[in-house]
């Protein structure tokens, strides 16, 4: 399943990801908070998780992108 995932870490404290809040039919808060990635590229307002961020950093990263020049 590795396409170049990052499953050591997760995108939190990236400048790119930002919050908002997210409705939710039927929970008692009613909002709770939704993770989005603006990071420049095809998938800039990807939907990063709700209430927690996902467990891993997509291979379509441009941070990781950046890291594998690097290297």
């Amino acid at each position: 399943m590795s396409g170049g995932e990052d499953f050591t870490r997760t995108c939190e404290g990236c400048e790119y990801i930002r919050t908002e809040p997210w409705p939710v039919k039927g929970s008692y808060s009613e909002k709770t908070i939704a993770f989005r990635c603006f990071a420049p590229g095809k998938h800039k307002g990807y939907h990063m998780g709700t209430t927690y961020l996902l467990p891993y950093v997509p291979a379509w990263c441009p941070r990781i992108a950046q890291e594998k020049e690097v290297i």
